[in-house]
This record gives structure tokens, C-alpha cells and sequence, in this order.
């Protein structure tokens, strides 16, 4: 075996173990977290939980003038005004930008009234971004922008 190809079989050796290390102490990569974050916000809209709702909300969200109080206050409205919500959400892609990424998904809304009504579908696409706060083991992506 040559030397080159034996420092690149360590250098390979070393990277994994590395990886391996930093997954063990919790450095999980940005996209499987921001994922969490929008698997976790789309599971607060299917059980109507509004604190896990706004558990993916960063604290600083402002989108057209709306802050996070005025979302809490519109999310409260629906879960009053629907007696089931189904979302569903796919096609999802992530832009990663230092701490900040940019998600386009596509989604689906069926909504049935607690009226009795039929149920409405809506069909149709979001542009979130999302800000990383915390470092390391407690970093965590929120919802910052869009929704």
C-alpha cells in the first residue's frame, strides 16, 4: 500500500470518527433540526396544541407587522373556530444561509368546521425563514418569518 493512499484511508478514518463524536455530543446538522422544527409545527396544528405551536415560534417573529403574540392570538382563533385540523406538508426545501434558512414547502389544509360544515381543503404552497439560536448541544431552529 503506497503512503498516499494510506493518509487518505486515515484522513476518511478520522473524519468519521469526527462526525461520529459530534453527533454523540449533539451537534445534530441544521436540516434534521430545522426538520424537527416543522415536523414538531405540523403536529401542533393536527392535535390544535397552541404551546407546542408556539414552542416553534422564535420569540422575535415579525412577518408583515405580525409578531408572535398577534400569531398566538390567530392561532387560538382557528382551533376555536375548526373542530379538526389535518396539515400536511411535502416538497419541503431548505437553504441554509449561516443562521438563517429559507424553507419552501408545499401543503395541504383540511379543515373541518366545528359547525358541522363540510370540510375545507386548501392546497398550496409557504415560504417560512427560520433563525438558529444557541450553539452546539442546544441549538435549535425556530420559526422567524412567513407563516
Amino acid at each position: 500500500m503506497n503512503f498516499r493512499r494510506t493518509q487518505l484511508i486515515g484522513l476518511a478514518a478520522g473524519s468519521t470518527a469526527l462526525l461520529a463524536t459530534l453527533l454523540l455530543i449533539g451537534c445534530t446538522p441544521d436540516s434534521i433540526l430545522i426538520e424537527q422544527t416543522l415536523d414538531l409545527r405540523e403536529r401542533a396544528l393536527n392535535d390544535r396544541d397552541t404551546a407546542l405551536y408556539l414552542s416553534t415560534i422564535s420569540d422575535d417573529y415579525n412577518y408583515q407587522g405580525k409578531t408572535k403574540a398577534d400569531l398566538e392570538r390567530n392561532i387560538n382563533e382557528r382551533f376555536a373556530f375548526w373542530s379538526k385540523i389535518e396539515f400536511q406538508a411535502w416538497n419541503r426545501q431548505i437553504m441554509l444561509h449561516d443562521d438563517q434558512a429559507v424553507v419552501e414547502q408545499q401543503f395541504t389544509f383540511r379543515l373541518t368546521p366545528k359547525s358541522g360544515g363540510e370540510p375545507v381543503k386548501i392546497s398550496d404552497s409557504e415560504r417560512i425563514v427560520m433563525c438558529r439560536l444557541g450553539m452546539l448541544w442546544s441549538k435549535q431552529w425556530k420559526i422567524a418569518e412567513g407563516i
